[in-house]
């Protein structure tokens, strides 16, 4: 978990600069926009996401509004961010899960599953070493 965690962070920090750089009006307008409020703002609503979509979260432990709102309480440096803007985000969230994207892993996946017998799944080609050869290999 320490590494995931760690994993997260570096996410939100990276992300936390961008949005700043792409979201000036907002900052200008909804929040302080300090580095770390956004960092903070961005892994609260990661765990909304877990809580909500997670099948293994009982439906009466699924975070509420009301949840959401107080794990937010100050982190725009000592103030609170706006109660409809955080209700816009949390029935985003919920009516949206947070998927990943493709990327070339997914279709190298997608090109062995053409390939193999698909009652025997693998990820042979899909292997960390084999992804950059796949991909050159598929596209030549």
């Amino acid at each position: 978990m320490p590494d995931e965690a760690q994993k997260i962070e570096h996410l939100t920090h990276a992300f936390s600069i961008r949005f700043i750089e792409c979201n000036k009006l907002v900052c200008k307008n909804m929040f302080n926009c300090a580095e770390k409020t956004i960092e903070v703002f961005a892994y609260a609503v990661i765990l909304l996401n877990t809580s909500i979509h997670n099948p293994n979260v009982k439906p009466s432990e699924k975070m509420k509004f009301e949840q959401f709102v107080k794990m937010t309480k100050g982190i725009d440096n000592g103030s609170d961010i706006d109660e409809d803007y955080l209700h816009g985000v949390y029935e985003r969230v919920k009516q949206n899960e947070f998927k990943p994207g493709k990327d070339h892993t997914s279709s190298v996946i997608e090109f062995e599953k053409n390939l193999v017998d698909a009652k025997k799944p693998t990820t042979l080609f899909a292997l960390p070493h084999r992804r950059l050869v796949c991909i050159v290999a598929i596209r030549s």
